[in-house]
């Protein structure tokens, strides 16, 4: 049963209810009133007739009784009763009016008044009947056209219910349509357009869904790009793993066939190479992996500037013949984000820029510098090599993507993770040339809090 026909129903039902509860109370009311109104002119005959009509049994004289006759509102009955017998009946002779007990009660036709009248020597029992004929006419009248009004105005509001009905379900309509055509063509773009005419409930049921579609076009999308991610990814994992794969079983065939080859111990290094290739690799795939599935459940909120400081630190422990520089606020940094992710942001731009940063002479000198801004944080990392061309700087942040003219070993993920990492916290990696040569590239993240620090140059310190 649709929604249309079981409100249409139900405000049938309720509607016949009201009505005949209205007509029962009116007709009530109307039995009631007649009933008084009836009493009252019963009272009225009584208080005229009774003594007229004892005398009239009592002394039986033509005239009293021919008196008694004109005081009569037809067909009113009026009956005397003197030691159990019936004395004088005047008025219709065959009405059943029941036994002379005191009191009122309503026949049939007839509403019937009985007293004990006290003239003379003794009381004698008058009865006093009107007819109720006419009012219980009306009665049946009034019960047949309140009957008519109940069946016709049930109708008449079922059928505006439906109406009423389809115009608030329109809206309903509105959105089972886009239910359809979205379950058709699974465009999970689809809203519903709602009017400034919808009621409250359906504009909340509207938004309701047209949250309901951005979140599940959210994951859609999430999930696509996941997809999209995991085939370009293991395609370019089997592609750089092959090379590195291809040689390490090539040198290890020589090293089986020629147990006492002369170049053992070059081509035992060669199998090092390409081991430590591949576990950097697998390492960086890991990295990136975690990275796609890293949300906010992993954030919270620590100095980055003591991470800056220690990931600096490690970087001269591991390069003592280059320079590396940090430019830092002297206070703490706070930040709120993935803890492990930021470190590995940090890690990777400063051993990009000690790998592919070199100038001609061969040594490496790398600046870091970390600022806060209002609602920022800036984190730079500039080197003094041969810098990264303008047309490289996009295809550089994808995964295994390396500059056409690097020589230096390398698995093209270092700006792909750091890159990952940035938009991951809501930030963005840029690469510009630095000021006398050299790339530079800054990673902008929101901040914590919105206040300055005094930047100096600071020494790193183990903490």
């Amino acid at each position: 049963m649709s929604l249309r026909l079981r409100v249409a129903l139900l405000s049938a039902i309720v509607s016949a209810a009201i009505m005949v509860v209205g007509a029962l109370t009116l007709l009530g009311a109307f039995r009631s009133d007649q009933r008084a109104a009836t009493q009252s002119i019963l009272q009225q005959q009584f208080e005229v007739l009774a003594e007229p009509a004892v005398l009239a049994a009592r002394t039986r004289r033509p005239q009293l009784g021919a008196l008694l006759e004109e005081r009569l509102l037809a067909p009113t009955v009026v009956r005397v009763w003197e030691n159990g017998e019936l004395t004088l009946s005047v008025g219709a002779q065959d009405s059943d009016l029941g036994p002379p007990d005191p009191g009122v009660r309503w026949t049939g036709d007839y509403a019937v008044m009985t007293r004990d009248v006290g003239i003379g020597s003794g009381a004698a029992t008058v009865q006093v009947a009107v007819p109720t004929e006419d009012s219980t006419a009306i009665l049946a009248r009034l019960r047949r056209r309140a009957l008519r009004i109940v069946l016709v105005g049930t109708v008449v509001l079922a059928g505006g219910a439906w109406l009423a009905a389809t115009a608030a379900l329109n809206p309903l309509a509105r959105l089972r349509n886009v239910t359809d055509e979205v379950a058709a063509s699974t465009d999970l773009s689809r809203r519903v357009v709602g009017t400034d005419d919808d009621p409250t409930e359906i504009a909340q049921l509207a938004t309701s869904f047209d949250v309901m579609m951005t979140r599940l076009e959210k994951a859609d999308q999430q999930r696509r790009a996941a997809l999209d991610s995991a085939r370009s990814f293991g395609a370019a994992a089997a592609h750089e793993l092959r090379t590195p794969l291809t040689s390490l079983g090539t040198n290890l065939e020589i090293l089986r066939a020629h147990p006492d080859h002369p170049e053992r111990a070059q081509v035992l290094d060669a199998v090092l190479a390409d081991h430590r290739r591949m576990s950097r690799l697998l390492d960086g795939l890991r990295v990136l992996a975690r990275g796609d599935l890293a949300g906010p459940e992993l954030f919270q909120t620590f100095d980055l500037a003591d991470e800056v400081d220690q990931a600096v630190l490690d970087a001269r422990r591991r390069h003592p013949d280059d320079t590396i520089e940090l430019v830092a606020p002297t206070g703490p940094v706070p930040i709120t984000g993935w803890r492990d992710g930021l470190c590995i942001l940090i890690d990777n731009l400063v051993a990009n820029a000690l790998t592919h940063g070199r100038s001609g002479d061969g040594t490496a000198r790398v600046t870091v510098t970390l600022a806060e801004a209002p609602q920022s944080v800036h984190l730079t990392v500039a080197d003094l090599g041969p810098g990264i061309p303008v047309t490289e700087r996009r295809r550089v942040l994808e995964r295994f993507a390396r500059g056409r003219d690097v020589a230096t070993p390398g698995t093209g993920l270092g700006l792909a993770m750091a890159d990952q990492q940035a938009r991951i916290h809501g930030g963005a990696l840029t690469i510009s040339d630095r000021s006398g040569g050299g790339a530079s590239v800054t990673v902008d993240l929101a901040s914590t809090t919105s206040r300055y620090s005094h930047a100096a140059t600071r020494t790193p310190q183990h903490r």
